[in-house]
């Protein structure tokens, strides 16, 4: 067995791990060590090729990759310790960590603080009531993901998707440019699970339906799936008896939740909460169990990259304040989730003097609009803050100083019973949009049916935005946005829609054999398709940079198309 010494020990090198390590290095902590099992840096960015990511971070819309990219860049360069394809097996409360890789076997690592960073996994079908057989095709969309965007292999040729989280209506996008036939997604409860935006420029950019209050119960097929049985339910959620229908397909892709990776924290003897199913954290991101941190997914799961990265920078902070022997072992007093809070993390507020503020985040259990978030300690209002909208997909965030305990509430002024919080638009000549069980039909915006005005879901970011577009001799008037960039965006929409075009490429020599690439600028959306087949008569040679320019002026539309993360030649 080998053993090892370092001052903090991050486990997991995905977006918070790589900002908690690069954080301790700013902070001076001499020795930090980071632990991945995978092969690369990045975790779970390097197969989320899409964009927008790093709008809070880095003011403009990146892609998974390119944001993750970024980090390791700087992880690096700066000398912090990395060991890669490096398996933990065990953490406990002395602070050791236990690790197997094949270069190393067995290794023993005595640690100052821990910083557990190691992400979320997918419910499985396991998870969930569906009765059949256990053919080949069953598949959750992460796996479907990786399977698509670094492996280069299509599972299947026609597909359902169960669930309407973000990863689910992404990957409905994505199946679909790369010639997959997407059935429809069904979701079991009355509202979706991912964001507004998704729903927009996933699945009404692509005709893909969405049927609410509907699921899966029965798989057919004994080696492959050859169909699958939906039903809608009721608002108890039980199965409408009479409302069963066939829908054939080769694949059943499941976005079903995520859930932390929490066998590390039980084995180390952490208090889980059971809202979040991670550790319950107090204001310095430190668990339960003294100096063994937590940020990112493993505490919750979060929706946005920025806020992730910022969980990491905040625990390293705690841990860096640890070793100095900042934090004592005096009392900590709740936070409380108050009206209209799901939940909020840190959960705990320390009672000693550790200087700064914390940042804390937190989940709504109803949609609202015009709603106001209201922070107080013993009844005196600390903090708030007006919301033009908040919806349970979103992960809310505020920055505190902690000072006793807190009641934090999402005061709802109005109710909004859209998708994603969001009042439901008029379809086109008053329709209703949500006809047939889906949401949004018909808002890809050719509008010239709307001479006078047209309305339209912002999706330059999570804020989801409803834009009215008015038009009066010629001149264009955006009202609605909560940002200037949300006028930019509905005054391109209306005029002529474009999007930013992300797929991969065949390397060959490289770690894997596809590369994710990214338009440098939008495209006009009628040309995604034709783009995306000039992309794949390319094959690149490893090592490629990101950034690199793969072609230059696609399909004549003045855009370049650049890697966007950066590939090693394949050793031996």
């Amino acid at each position: 067995m080998k053993q090892l010494q370092t001052d903090i020990a991050v486990i997991g090198a995905g977006p918070a791990g790589l900002a908690a390590a690069l954080e301790a290095k700013r902070l001076g902590v001499e020795k930090t060590l980071l632990l991945e099992r995978d092969l690369e840096l990045g975790g779970i960015l390097q197969q989320c090729i899409h964009d927008g990511f790093g709008i809070h971070r880095f003011g403009r819309r990146l892609s998974g990759s390119q944001y993750a990219q970024a980090f390791i860049d700087q992880v690096e360069a700066s000398g912090i310790g990395v060991l890669t394809e490096t398996m933990v097996l065990e953490v406990n409360a002395e602070r050791r960590v236990f690790a197997c890789n094949k270069q190393d076997g067995i290794l023993d690592i005595e640690c100052g603080a821990i910083i557990l960073a190691m992400g979320c996994r997918e419910r499985t079908a396991a998870q969930t009531l569906i009765y059949g057989d256990r053919p080949v095709g069953v598949l959750t969309a992460g796996a479907v993901q990786r399977y698509i965007n670094m492996e280069g292999c299509l599972p299947g040729r026609t597909a359902v998707i169960l669930g309407s989280g973000d990863i689910g209506l992404i990957m409905a996008r994505r199946m679909t440019l790369e010639g997959i036939e997407v059935k429809g997604v069904y979701e079991v409860m009355e509202r979706p699970g991912g964001l507004t935006r998704n729903i927009v420029q996933c699945l009404d950019d692509f005709g893909i339906p969405l049927h609410l209050s509907e699921t899966v119960t029965w798989v057919r097929g004994r080696d492959r799936v050859e169909a699958v049985t939906t039903v809608k339910v009721g608002p108890d959620r039980k199965p409408i008896p009479g409302t069963e229908r066939e829908v054939l397909c080769d694949l059943l892709v499941l976005a079903v939740g995520l859930i932390p990776e929490n066998e590390l924290s039980v084995k180390a003897g952490i208090e889980l909460d059971p809202r979040t199913k991670g550790p319950a954290l107090d204001s310095a991101y430190m668990t339960s169990v003294s100096g063994i941190f937590a940020a990112g997914n493993v505490a919750a799961v979060f929706d946005l990259v920025d806020y992730v990265s910022l969980s990491g920078e905040f625990a390293a902070r705690g841990a860096s304040a640890f070793l100095k022997g900042e934090l004592s072992a005096s009392g900590r007093d709740p936070v409380e989730a108050g009206e209209n809070v799901s939940f909020v993390t840190p959960q705990w507020v320390r009672r000693e003097n550790f200087t700064g503020k914390t940042a804390f985040f937190l989940r709504v259990k109803e949609p609202a609009a015009a709603a106001e978030l209201v922070c107080s300690t013993m009844g005196q209002v600390r903090l708030k803050r007006r919301r033009r909208h908040a919806a349970p997909p979103e992960m809310l965030s505020f920055e505190l100083e902690p000072a006793g305990a807190l009641l934090v509430e999402m005061r709802q002024d109005e109710p909004s019973g859209g998708p994603g919080g969001q009042v439901p638009l008029a379809g086109r000549c008053g329709a209703d949009p949500r006809r047939e069980g889906r949401v949004g039909a018909g808002l890809a915006p050719q509008v010239r049916d709307f001479p006078l005005s047209f309305e339209m879901i912002c999706i330059v970011c999570p804020n989801s935005c409803r834009l009215t577009i008015a038009e009066n001799a010629g001149i264009l008037r955006v009202t609605g946005n909560e940002c200037p960039r949300g006028e930019k965006y509905g005054i391109q929409e209306y005029r002529a829609p474009t999007r930013m075009l992300t797929t991969t490429v065949a390397v060959s020599g490289g770690t894997l054999p596809r590369i994710p690439v990214i338009s440098r600028e939008e495209i006009p959306k009628a040309r995604l398709n034709q783009c995306l087949q000039e992309l794949y008569r390319i094959e690149l040679r490893a090592p490629i940079r990101c950034g690199d320019v793969i072609v230059n002026n696609i399909c004549n539309t003045g855009v370049d198309v650049a890697a966007s993360r950066s590939m090693k030649r394949k050793e031996g």
